[in-house]
């Protein structure tokens, strides 16, 4: 792997946790999910960083190994 394929992973790593952030953050009412007190504010805003990290890898990773396979498949085709 060459730097620019991990600097694009990386990227697109962090891209897509970020999506995902934003989402969670403002299409989920966590308030249904727990009862929201000052306490407890800290701790589902770090599980909420956790949750998008992992849906923001998968994603990203779903994305890359599609360009990937779509890459690979064009080569052989030509």
């Amino acid at each position: 792997m060459n730097i620019i394929e991990t600097s694009i992973m990386v990227t697109s790593h962090v891209i897509f946790t970020a999506i995902s952030y934003r989402l969670l953050i403002e299409l989920v009412d966590w308030s249904k999910w727990m009862k929201l007190n000052p306490d407890k504010l800290s701790s589902l805003r770090l599980f909420v960083l956790f949750l998008s990290m992992a849906l923001g890898y998968l994603v990203s990773h779903f994305v890359l190994d599609i360009v990937q396979l779509s890459q690979e498949m064009l080569i052989r085709l030509s």
